[in-house]
């Protein structure tokens, strides 16, 4: 028997691997499964073809204010990162590699929202035999006072990367390889390695917005410094683990990072609020 590709509206996330950190109650719930017309939604290409030249660059969609998450499991979520107001609306869509378009949705925001607020997209639960083969392509258009953003987050499914498909003619962006913490004047530093573009990055860690003063970005795009004891609301003095994303330029890389607490004595203590 043949499986069938299944998505499933997930409402809260309940993680199957180690200590998890746990988002605060999402305020609005799963994404409304209202139809909307897909004639609207302009087919997004792959990011390598999207990027492969300054113009196409400029003549892109912005950086919506938030960024998808896509877990391991292919839990994902749309987690705010800048205040967007009442009457925005956000535009949900999975497209696969064949360019067609499944539609999640449309919300219209009955109040404003802060940073760290988020909505639960569908999780994908199984990418059986019906599931089309290569990088599906979770979607979502922000529209506030009448400007369109988006964020759009990938996985891979039925297939692998290569070293070409990652950095050949031009390297995949954001793309995150590694990471590391260290402590520098007193300051938890997590260093994330990877391919950037020199777009300021924007940095969410579970639910927990990184300020732009605590992120900075090597010249040469391959590495982001994220100041951990300048993120209100960390807890620097427990392992927990943690869905890492770097949103740029309407696309985001998500990995599963592990802060594992050095000596409190040298270190100082983030901000509660």
């Amino acid at each position: 028997m043949k499986k069938m590709a299944v998505v499933c509206l997930c409402v809260v996330s309940v993680a199957a691997w180690g200590q998890r950190r746990e988002r605060h109650a999402p305020a609005n719930g799963s994404m409304s499964r209202d139809r909307v017309e897909t004639s609207s939604r302009q087919a997004l290409k792959s990011r390598k073809q999207a990027r492969s030249a300054a113009a196409d660059k400029e003549a892109s969609i912005p950086q919506a204010p938030g960024v998808v998450q896509i877990g391991p499991d292919r839990t994902a979520y749309f987690t705010f990162t800048d205040f967007t107001p009442k009457g925005s609306t956000v535009d949900a869509a999975i497209q696969f590699s064949n360019s067609n378009f499944l539609d999640l949705g449309l919300v219209t925001l009955n109040r404003d929202y802060q940073p760290g607020d988020y909505f639960a997209l569908p999780k994908i639960c199984d990418v059986g035999d019906l599931w089309p083969s290569g990088v599906t392509t979770l979607d979502v258009q922000v529209t506030v006072n009448g400007t369109v953003t988006h964020s759009a987050g990938e996985f891979v499914s039925g297939a692998a990367r290569t070293y070409g498909d990652l950095y050949v003619p031009s390297a995949l962006t954001p793309l995150i390889t590694s990471w590391s913490e260290s402590i520098f004047n007193r300051q938890v530093i997590l260093t994330i390695n990877g391919s950037f573009t020199s777009s300021p990055a924007t940095v969410v860690v579970e639910d927990l917005v990184v300020p732009r003063s605590a992120i900075t970005q090597s010249a040469d795009g391959s590495t982001i410094n994220v100041n951990l004891s300048q993120v209100p609301g960390s807890r620097l003095d427990i392992q927990q683990d943690f869905l890492l994303t770097v949103g740029q330029d309407g696309y985001t890389d998500s990995r599963i990072f592990t802060h594992v607490p050095f000596d409190p004595a040298n270190y100082d203590a983030s901000p509660s609020k």
